[in-house]
């Protein structure tokens, strides 16, 4: 099985040697009931999870051969483990303990789920979700978590650097908060990760997918400029554009591509973009005079900001709703201009579409704070909302939250109200008719979740269909 080799030159990205135009898409296939903390902290592509994306026995979902038939040839994982996380202690508690370094730590192994996409021709930038708080904050903990990461990437490395699926490693989402990115140790530990991985697989490629925060490109750290420390440290730029990229694209082309007569040079993935499946509407109670719900709330730090009528859990009341007919209509507009707008681009070489299935899980409230609810160990206001932190730590002087809980169904809406976190796939998706995910004695995972197309998967293969990697 000859390994693929892959490369930068200038603003191209390069497999064995020929430019490629990476057709991505953003893939958690995190199934109802479940969180990206349950099961193994977000990583459904290890063996035994294989009904979800295979096509080799009789009910899997089948998820990568469906891409294939859409036209995708890349995807990007936002979570991928070397050693299994403990089941019985807290994730801290072991990383602290070194459990990771013991003799016979479980690891997991994802070379089915690899050599599902090697048959599907779909490369693969593997997700390494570094935990912002703890590597990059200065604290007693610190280095007990820079080591963990950085011996996970290097791990990574030589257990896949050679498959040739595997397209390299993605070094962090969304961690490039302003105060980091203007501090070179943010930049030092990035890449001493980037380069453990890089060490033991040096054809394969690495990569940050950052906030849509265009101003970091005018940051200096440790006396550099940030595209000069980005061209040093990672071979890949990553930017989570949604809505129209057109403004992100110019201004990235003038810092990063052009500036300094072009030194500093790189190819760009439009790491998240996409349209969404649903939307925020007002829950009639809003302004309902007898039910009087709040309009405002206090935010750390003492500001008060308005709750918005689109605002879902945990402060806001707000429903979701799928989109209509006139609505996709307009969606599937919107998503050929953005694609037009990143097609003008020549170091535009790939997009990664946020994202495959609905994601119900992201606005779920914890469920011990469900189970104090329900023994009623934690009373709920007139609105229904209770108190965060819970439980209140002694001599508490923060600022309190109200929040509202919520198992997270279709009628809950986004705590942002710009969409419904649980319309934004491609696919929406019902339980099983069959029945609920379950695991065998074994640990393998049985009966996935049913896809649901939307009017978006025709549309995204129709406009994939249409780029090619000259670029227009």
């Amino acid at each position: 099985m000859a390994t693929t080799k892959w490369s930068t030159s200038g603003i191209e990205i390069h497999m064995n040697d020929q430019p490629i135009l990476l057709k991505g898409m953003c893939y958690a296939p995190t199934t109802k009931g479940y969180s990206d903390g349950v099961p193994q902290v977000g990583d459904w592509f290890y063996d035994k999870c294989g009904c979800i994306w295979s096509s080799e026995n009789n009910g899997d979902r089948a998820d990568l051969a469906q891409m294939k038939d859409m036209g995708i040839n890349h995807i990007r994982t936002y979570f991928w483990w070397r050693w299994q996380w403990p089941t019985d202690k807290d994730g801290t508690e072991w990383i602290l303990q070194g459990g990771w370094k013991a003799n016979g730590a479980p690891i997991f192994d994802h070379t089915r789920f690899l050599d599902e996409c090697q048959k599907n021709g779909i490369y693969v930038m593997m997700g390494l979700a570094i935990d912002k708080g703890n590597v990059y904050t200065k604290s007693p903990n610190q280095q007990h978590f820079i080591d963990f990461y950085t011996d996970t990437a290097r791990e990574i490395g030589k257990a896949y650097g050679n498959h040739p699926a595997v397209m390299g490693l993605v070094v962090g989402n969304e961690t490039n908060d302003p105060s980091l990115c203007a501090d070179i140790n943010y930049w030092n530990i990035t890449s001493g990760i980037a380069n453990a991985f890089k060490s033991v697989a040096p054809d394969k490629l690495t990569m940050i997918a950052f906030q849509n925060d265009i101003n970091l490109l005018t940051y200096t750290a440790g006396g550099k400029s940030v595209p000069e420390i980005l061209k040093e440290t990672i071979d890949v730029v990553g930017l989570n554009i949604y809505g129209d990229p057109t403004y992100t694209l110019s201004v990235y082309n003038d810092r990063q591509v052009a500036a300094n007569n072009g030194a500093n040079a790189m190819p760009l993935i439009v790491s998240e973009w996409g349209v969404g499946g649903g939307k925020n509407v007002e829950n009639p109670k809003y302004n309902d005079v007898t039910f009087n719900f709040p309009k405002t709330r206090v935010e750390p730090g003492g500001n008060t900001v308005p709750i918005s009528p689109l605002e879902g859990p945990p402060y806001g009341i707000a429903l979701a709703k799928e989109f209509n007919e006139e609505d996709f209509n307009t969606a599937n507009e919107n998503m050929g201009k953005y694609i037009n707008a990143m097609k003008k681009w020549p170091f535009v070489v790939g997009t990664e579409y946020f994202e495959w299935t609905d994601e119900y899980w992201k606005n779920k409230t914890d469920p011990s704070i469900l189970s104090a609810i329900d023994s009623g160990a934690l009373q709920l206001d007139q609105w229904g909302r209770y108190e965060f932190p819970y439980p209140m730590p002694p001599n508490y002087t923060g600022t309190v939250e109200y929040r509202i809980p919520t198992q997270v169904d279709e009628q809950d809406a986004s705590a942002s109200p710009d969409w419904p976190e649980e319309c934004w796939g491609l696919f929406g998706i019902e339980t099983n008719p069959n029945g609920p995910v379950g695991w065998t004695e074994l640990g393998y995972m049985y009966n996935p979740d049913q896809l649901l197309e939307r009017p978006t998967v025709g549309a995204l293969k129709a406009l994939l269909a249409g780029w090619t990697v000259q670029n227009e």
